[in-house]
């Protein structure tokens, strides 16, 4: 290609008009594709640590008077998180 031309500079230029209009619609779609994630349900993000399972557990232990460190371990979460989601959920 002659981009020396008129020809040449026309097709140089539709060839980018194209392109960016490409780029573009990559961008649009990589955009749609979380929203319509979250449509369908899907949670992004890491899991919780803490499940309504290993939680409930871990409220019957500390009745059982176990200490907040030992019950972590055994429900097997970080002593943090136990600590950050009895509080929150309290």
């Amino acid at each position: 290609m002659d981009t020396r031309t008129a020809a040449g500079k026309a097709l140089f230029g539709i060839m980018s008009v194209l392109a960016q209009l490409e780029r573009d619609l990559i961008s649009e779609r990589t955009k749609a594709g979380p929203t319509a994630a979250r449509r369908r349900g899907k949670r992004a993000g890491r899991p919780a640590a803490l499940t309504p399972e290993k939680r409930e557990l871990a409220l019957r232990l500390l009745d059982d008077g176990k200490g907040r460190a030992e019950v972590a371990r055994m429900v097997g979460i970080d002593p943090a998180t136990l600590r950050r989601h009895l509080n929150a959920k309290t």
